[in-house]
């Protein structure tokens, strides 16, 4: 079964989604037995016009049978007329954040007409299934939920963590993403006068290194982009917790690759945060208060080490093998 996988343009430092289905289609090339063809379709630009028109006459000529728009170019979903259709959506921040100019006519070329154009729609969480629902009532019998996958890295490697008191050495904190809702600026806010040391992984580096000079903490953290798999790995098994408090997420992937290595986790109160690490310290995202109380409990008291044992046998079920079955499902289904 031949399936065309339509990839955004590559930005440096955002490659999850990338991640995702990278991982998908080097699985089915080695399970030939699945009867998965992948064919990886890469545009060059945000918005390629140029890839759209040559999708657009191929399709006409019957060049495409099933497509599959992996996420963040949902517009392409527009150029298979003769194809069958499915879209990944990830997440719906969108329509929580304050409004983008042209958001009219962002919101028809990036949902409204490829939802309305698609054949199914996956969603990565029960969470972005209930928004996506709330906003267009008539696609909820088209949609699917499926997780997202965990990288083989993660469910290899694993780390024996000590739950003790830690009154001498700073506690060191990771955080992952540069968008505001990752809620980083709340974190320094909360956390800029405790014991603690921190290591950001950014792809716009700007806004980070503005914080961190306006509170004095150059000497006390590092700034991480684009890093490989293996430099990624590493950058969590340095860290002593994951701070993932945001105030919105279509899935939460970070949540799963920290509960993977057995660290501890401060997450936000909101799904789908809180059913993906039920096993972490659940915060408002909005409070600093409760932000720094975490994190003070953590270096006062360690983390149950049987809970966090708990919470790393819980994620084989995001094994790539589990996830390609999902997928595979759909195809058979729809393609």
């Amino acid at each position: 079964m031949k399936i065309h996988f339509i990839y955004r343009k590559t930005n440096p430092g955002n490659y999850s989604i990338e991640s995702i289905y990278d991982q998908l289609l080097s699985y089915w090339k080695k399970h030939p037995e699945h009867e998965i063809d992948p064919i990886k379709v890469q545009l060059n630009y945000n918005y390629d016009l140029g890839a759209f028109l040559r999708c657009w006459f191929g399709s006409l000529l019957g060049n495409y049978k099933c497509i599959h728009v992996t996420g963040g170019c949902h517009y392409m979903m527009l150029a298979f007329p003769r194809a069958r259709r499915i879209l990944t959506i990830h997440d719906l921040v969108r329509f929580q954040e304050p409004k983008m100019r042209f958001w009219g006519l962002y919101r028809l070329l990036f949902y409204t007409l490829p939802i309305r154009f698609s054949h199914k729609i996956i969603v990565v969480s029960e969470a972005t299934k209930a928004v996506l629902v709330n906003q267009y009532p008539k696609a909820k019998d088209k949609i699917e939920v499926i997780d997202n996958p965990l990288h083989p890295s993660f469910i290899e490697a694993g780390k024996k963590l000590n739950s003790a008191a830690r009154p001498n050495k700073p506690l060191h904190i990771l955080q992952i993403g540069d968008k505001a809702l990752k809620n980083y600026e709340r974190l320094l806010e909360a956390t800029h006068r405790l014991h603690v040391e921190y290591t950001f992984i950014h792809a716009n580096t700007e806004r980070i290194k503005t914080l961190l000079k306006q509170y004095k903490l150059n000497d006390k953290a590092r700034i991480l982009s684009a890093l490989s798999q293996e430099k990624l790995l590493q950058a969590y098994c340095e860290a002593d917790v994951l701070f993932f408090a945001s105030q919105a997420e279509g899935f939460g992937l970070p949540l799963i690759e920290a509960q993977a290595i057995g660290l501890p986790i401060i997450t936000s109160d909101r799904l789908p945060m809180k059913t993906l690490a039920p096993y972490a310290l659940l915060v408002d995202p909005n409070s600093a208060d409760q932000i720094r109380s975490a994190v003070q409990s953590i270096i006062e008291k360690g983390i149950n080490n049987n809970q966090l044992q708990q919470a790393k046998n819980e994620v084989s079920r995001y094994e790539v093998k589990h996830i390609a079955e999902a997928y595979r499902s759909v195809y058979l289904r729809f393609a």
